[in-house]
């Protein structure tokens, strides 16, 4: 190898072979080598220094990186655990009311584990990598489920990355994918038309005990055709519901924080059964006796919903998956969420609309609440949902929406045909000509 000749400036040219070569320390104390691919010395000069530029900007950039690193942790600002939970309120977050407590949970959990195992960590910013893997270990070791346990390292994730800039918080290692765990979701399923008939016709059966049962009768009808979770529509309010456009728009409490808002028509089976209460309502929530049990006790309501659900689909708990303690049913009473998608779908209902009338995005709709072949028939009543569904509350023909869009992609097709020349066009034609003469014959 031919002797090392120092370039002007950073690092120095070798020949390797015939080949000349570029050599450079970073300023980590590491060296580095890159072809130049050139036989020919002033070339090779010429190339190296252009990289010689390109490697002392580098250098520069990484320099300042590290003193940027340095004199955070430097300024880093001590944050007391019994501050973390205001001071994260104080980021604005988005979360809804319920996500939050559950948020302060798991950041409850981890305060109280690090007073009993660590207590001389006083100050959230001195949290450490290692200390992160040993409680989420132990949290693992408690047997919860996988769920649980991704949820809340996700919350501990979120509330440091809401606190990182402000006190100076270096890493966040509660986001590694390597510190994650496989879920076994377990989803609910949807009625079938069948299913939810005889659902609503138990309903009138004398031996159903639910609370308020008035109340609560109507309460599992108005779930079914609005698809809305049990904590909106037992809550919902009169000012939600507009009878004279036919349509309900409210914020669902899951997703207040982002303000995304909820809008479906009035499905004629609790129309007039809406207008009848409306004339003789007392305040303003749509269920009161319902909404100040569940106020008392969420589970008074529930459960009984639950137990009526799984007497009609006949299917009860089902055995527990991964480390869940508690069985689970694939039924209860978000199925009727599930069901009113299912249906909705069936029914003809876009993708667009059936995200906007539950709240929700395409990605969860598609992913959670649509589920293909679990009933054969509609469910009377959702038919009417294709031609019920537009922004502006008038009553829209699907089918001649989608007229009205195959027309005005015609009218945009013509206007390019004219904007081209007629060789381009004739060309075209040819091809088009070619391919449909290459396509086999076909009886009728």
């Amino acid at each position: 190898m031919a002797k090392k000749r120092r370039s002007r400036g950073i690092g120095s040219v070798s020949k390797r072979g015939d080949v000349y070569y570029f050599w450079w320390t970073d300023v980590n104390g590491k060296k580095h080598a890159k072809s130049l691919r050139t036989k020919n010395r002033t070339e090779a000069l010429g190339k190296a220094a252009e990289l010689t530029k390109a490697v002392d900007a580098k250098d520069k950039a990484e320099v300042l990186h590290q003193a940027a690193r340095a004199r955070r942790l430097i300024e880093q600002q001590p944050l007391p655990l019994d501050q973390v939970w205001e001071s994260f309120l104080k980021t604005n977050p988005t979360a809804g009311s319920g996500t939050l407590r559950n948020y302060e949970r798991a950041l409850v959990d981890f305060k109280n584990w690090l007073l009993k195992e660590h207590c001389e960590i006083q100050s959230f910013t001195d949290i450490t990598d290692d200390l992160v893997v040993e409680y989420l270990n132990c949290l693992w070791r408690t047997g919860i489920t996988a769920n649980t346990y991704n949820y809340r390292r996700n919350a501990l994730g979120l509330i440091t990355k809401a606190l990182a800039s402000g006190f100076g918080i270096e890493n966040n290692r509660w986001h590694d994918n390597d510190l994650r765990k496989r879920e076994v979701k377990q989803k609910r399923l949807p009625l079938s038309a069948r299913q939810s008939v005889d659902l609503l016709e138990s309903l009138n059966e004398p031996s159903v005990s639910l609370p308020y049962p008035d109340e609560c009768k109507f309460l599992v009808r108005f779930i079914l055709f609005t698809g809305s979770r049990l904590i909106d529509a037992v809550f919902m309010c009169w000012e939600n519901i507009d009878l004279d456009q036919g349509r309900i728009r409210y914020i669902p409490r899951k997703t207040s924080g982002k303000g995304k808002e909820a809008e479906l028509p009035i499905l004629p089976p609790i129309h007039q059964e809406l207008s009848a209460r409306s004339d003789t309502r007392e305040n303003d929530l749509v269920f009161p006796k319902l909404a100040a049990l569940y106020e008392r006790n969420p589970d008074g309501l529930h459960r009984p919903l639950v137990v009526l659900i799984q007497k009609v689909t006949g299917k009860g708990a089902d055995k527990a998956a991964g480390q869940r303690k508690v069985e689970r049913s694939s039924y209860g009473v978000h199925s009727l969420r599930a069901t009113f998608a299912t249906q909705a779908a069936m029914a003809g209902c876009r993708s667009v609309w059936l995200a906007r009338m539950l709240g929700d995005s395409l990605d969860t709709v598609d992913k959670y609440y649509i589920r293909a072949g679990y009933s054969d028939t509609t469910l009377a009543g959702f038919d009417q949902i294709p031609m019920l569904t537009t922004t502006s509350g008038d009553v829209v023909d699907v089918t001649a929406e989608k007229q009205s869009k195959e027309e005005t992609e015609r009218e945009q097709l013509h206007k390019l045909v004219d904007a081209l020349s007629i060789e381009f066009v004739q060309k075209a034609l040819q091809l088009a000509d070619d391919y449909q003469q290459a396509q086999p014959e076909t009886d009728g």
